[in-house]
């Protein structure tokens, strides 16, 4: 069934120009029809203001194409308690999203509550809400029995006239063991005690949590661990064998870690994606070679991220950890790369074939570096991002013959304020490859 654009009631057609930019909105779509032009006009209006009885007969109709709906944010001064969606509406809903409103989710005496007659929901993201209803309407989620991505941040509560976040509670888990990705975003940190089932949801392939106060058992299964704002040091003490049950392990991302104890990961040797966001090292000395010596065994890496301050790779074997694995398509590192370090990363006679995005911090010890090196083994590099290091006094690059067929080239610095370290693009080929590169704040040089 095709949909009929002039059957389509204004207030859904407000909806869907919501989600065109208000530029476009205004100047093009406004000047469609009529129609258009006063559905524009209220597309800035929430999508909660919508007049459901005058949309009912097209909702009906169409209802089998309605699979994804996102309930924007709630106004201020409309902050109501969304308790129902209509039945149309939700009789082929497959992913609802909702953002920043009132919530009652589970059946009252005076609503069917939110999620009644969701039976075909298998992805529902709630966005800093408030649940009117606590763990109550939490509990709720129990009664979707096709959901199978299932995405809780910052869900809120209100308690003596204040806002507080609704602790999760200890039979929601074991109610949801058909979920195959589960986000949660939990600050207080006993909030983790309804997290003590998970090691037991067999089906569960994808984990993300924010606000890690406690790293709960997790099952065997995983294939996507995401542990974000990890307010507790990540070692061996604090997490005995967990990390080492995780034997189907193919994506790592562990950002703004607080302390991170390499010996930890030393179990992991399955990785395919591994990102190191904002980290900071136990013990910087010696937590830089064992890090890198585990990265060096990853022989499966696709993806690399690696972001740590006090990271030193100096001697040549640290070097080779980084381009180690021979499928590794995307590198990205923020560390001090010492002279001998980058020269063994990127040797002529070893050739990545499947890198073509790489994108690093230069440090001052390699800013006369020839790229010349490093373009002839990566020749399907089509992206090449080079940031200069606020200790740089002086950034001068001999960027090599072969760098023109770079289809994406990017010379910048960390910070605007820093512009002027990135000095000059000395370019040994017939194109000057420097006109691609902006925010750059000192004159280029053709030799």
């Amino acid at each position: 069934m095709e949909a009929d654009w002039h059957s389509l009631p204004a207030p859904l057609l407000a909806g869907v120009l919501q989600q065109v930019n208000t530029k476009h909105r205004l100047i093009c779509c406004a000047l469609v029809c009529k129609s258009w032009a006063a559905a524009a006009a209220v597309a800035t209006d929430s999508l909660r203001s919508l007049d459901w009885e005058s949309c009912s007969s097209w909702v009906e109709h169409h209802k089998a194409q309605i699979t994804s709906f996102h309930l924007p944010p709630a106004r201020p001064q409309d902050f109501a308690v969304v308790s129902q969606l209509p039945s149309p509406l939700l009789a082929h809903l497959v992913e609802l999203r909702v953002d920043r409103n009132r919530l009652q989710l589970a059946p009252s005496s005076s609503s069917p509550g939110l999620l009644q007659h969701a039976s075909t929901l298998r992805a529902l993201a709630v966005n800093a809400c408030q649940v009117v209803d606590g763990q109550d309407g939490l509990m709720a989620l129990t009664t979707l029995p096709n959901l199978q991505d299932l995405t809780l941040h910052v869900v809120l509560n209100l308690y003596r006239n204040r806002y507080e976040q609704l602790k999760l509670p200890g039979e929601l888990l074991p109610g949801l063991q058909h979920l195959t990705r589960l986000c949660v975003r939990l600050n207080a940190a006993d909030n983790w005690q309804g997290l003590q089932q998970l090691g037991q949801m067999t089906v569960l392939r994808q984990l993300h949590l924010q606000g890690v106060h406690r790293v709960p058992n997790l099952c065997a299964g995983l294939r996507v661990l995401v542990l974000e704002d990890v307010q507790i040091p990540l070692s061996p003490a604090s997490t005995p064998g967990i990390f080492a049950q995780l034997t189907a392990l193919q994506e790592l991302r562990l950002q703004d870690c607080m302390v991170l104890d390499p010996a930890v990961l030393q179990p992991i040797s399955t990785l395919q994606h591994l990102v190191l966001e904002d980290i900071q090292l136990w013990e910087p000395a010696n937590a830089a070679e064992v890090l890198l010596a585990w990265v060096g065994k990853q022989q499966q890496l696709t993806h690399l991220e690696l972001e740590a301050g006090q990271l030193v790779a100096s001697t040549g074997a640290q070097g080779r950890a980084l381009t180690a694995s021979t499928k590794l398509q995307h590198l990205r590192f923020t560390l001090s790369l010492k002279e001998e370090a980058w020269r063994q990363a990127f040797t002529a006679d070893k050739q990545r074939q499947d890198l073509t995005c790489l994108r690093f911090v230069l440090d001052p010890v390699i800013c006369g570096a020839d790229l010349s090196q490093l373009v002839s083994c990566c020749p399907r590099l089509r992206d090449l991002s080079i940031r200069a290091s606020p200790a740089s006094q002086r950034v001068v690059i001999a960027a090599g013959k072969c760098v023109s067929h770079f289809c994406r080239y990017c010379l910048a610095a960390v910070d605007h304020s820093h512009c002027m370290h990135v000095t000059a693009l000395v370019c040994k080929a017939d194109v000057l490859v420097g006109s691609a590169c902006t925010r750059v704040g000192a004159s280029w040089q053709h030799s």
